[in-house]
């Protein structure tokens, strides 16, 4: 396909669309040499296509983009282009940056792992609460939301009992994220625990 290295961004794009699922060798040759343009336009683009090309290769170049590069809507491009990713190959890189991201690129990654769906995710679960206890306020809550969905099918007691003790927190962020994990998990959740939390809310939270 020619269009892979004509001189207009657009239809580099748009050949790499028509092309990527059935060669994605060469699209993904292509958008890493984008992605060390100079322009953060040309490498958001290169992050948005390598969503559209699974495997380890793009994982770990949409990790490496989501940590290091320089411009902010890139990172969270790549972010996005991680959750298209196979799930479990999606999960492993989404926590590697919420241990080295910036703290707003931690965040989004912390809530993008809830969106994965991930089959096994027990020990994705098991890994985010791991991380939930030593991280900033804001993220701490994005962890709590993504446990929660991730738990919404086959909730362990771990991540119930987690969720339902952090909605006692008295930092709101962190009460908040616990809160709407726990929407996740329905009529599973016992109602002697619901009526725990309800007594024991952060008052500002009862505003809300």
């Amino acid at each position: 396909a020619p269009l892979l290295s004509s001189k207009l961004l657009r239809a580099q794009i748009n050949a790499c669309l028509a092309i990527c699922i059935a060669e994605p060798e060469r699209v993904a040759q292509a958008m890493e040499k984008l992605l060390f343009s100079r322009h953060a336009v040309h490498r958001l683009e290169a992050a948005f296509i390598l969503g559209y090309v699974p495997g380890e290769e793009s994982a770990a170049t949409l990790h490496r983009v989501a940590v290091a590069d320089s411009s902010h809507p890139v990172r969270v491009q790549a972010i996005k282009s991680l959750v298209r990713q196979p799930p479990l190959l999606a999960a492993g890189r989404l926590l590697a940056v919420v241990d080295a991201g910036d703290p707003a690129t931690a965040g989004l990654a912390a809530r993008a792992i809830g969106e994965l769906g991930v089959n096994g995710s027990s020990e994705v679960v098991t890994e985010l609460c791991k991380r939930e206890a030593g991280a900033p306020p804001e993220i701490r809550g994005a962890l709590l939301r993504s446990v929660g969905s991730l738990s919404g099918i086959l909730p362990t007691r771990q991540s119930m009992a987690l969720l339902i003790e952090r909605a006692s927190d008295t930092h709101p962020d962190v009460a908040i994220g616990a809160l709407e994990g726990m929407k996740h998990l329905g009529d599973q959740l016992p109602s002697t625990d619901l009526s725990h939390c309800d007594r024991n809310l952060h008052p500002g939270i009862r505003v809300l």
